[in-house]
C-alpha cells in the first residue's frame, strides 16, 4: 500500500494526475461498455489488466516503449488499474442488483455520468485546453 501511495505522490509530483485521470476512464469506459453489453463477466476484476488500454489505443501487444514509461506512464496506468479494480461492488454489476433491472441501469447510467465528469477536465488538461 505503501508502494502506491509513493507512485501517486510521484505522479502529482510530475503532473500525472491527469494521465491517472485519463487511464482510469479509459479502464472505466471498458468495464461499463461491456456491463451495459451485457458481456461483463462476474470476475471482471481478476481479469482486467493493462492490456485492455493498449488495444482500446490501437497498440496492442503490450507495454508502451521505455520513453513513455519513463513519463510516468506505466506508473499511472498500474495506479488507475488497481483503484479500478478495488473499488466496491456496485449495483451496475453482474447479478448485484437481484435482478432489479432498473436499478442497475440506474447505477450504470450515474456511474457513467460521473466517469465522464471527472475525465473531461483532465483530458482538457492533457491537451492543454482551458474552460
Amino acid at each position: 500500500m505503501r508502494e502506491l501511495a509513493a507512485r501517486a505522490q510521484r505522479l502529482n509530483n510530475a503532473g500525472g494526475s491527469n494521465t491517472v485521470e485519463v487511464a482510469r476512464y479509459r479502464f472505466w469506459l471498458h468495464v461499463l461498455t461491456a456491463a451495459r453489453a451485457g458481456t461483463l463477466t462476474p470476475n471482471w476484476r481478476d481479469t482486467l489488466t493493462a492490456d485492455v488500454l493498449y488495444e482500446m489505443i490501437g497498440t496492442p501487444g503490450g507495454r508502451p516503449p521505455a520513453a513513455a514509461a519513463s513519463i510516468g506512464q506505466c506508473d499511472a496506468e498500474d495506479l488507475a488499474l488497481y483503484e479500478v479494480v478495488t473499488s466496491p461492488a456496485a449495483d451496475w454489476e453482474p447479478y448485484a442488483a437481484r435482478g432489479d433491472w432498473r436499478s442497475a441501469l440506474d447505477a450504470w447510467y450515474h456511474e457513467s455520468i460521473r466517469r465522464l465528469d471527472a475525465y473531461e477536465p483532465a483530458q482538457n488538461r492533457a491537451l492543454g485546453r482551458t474552460p
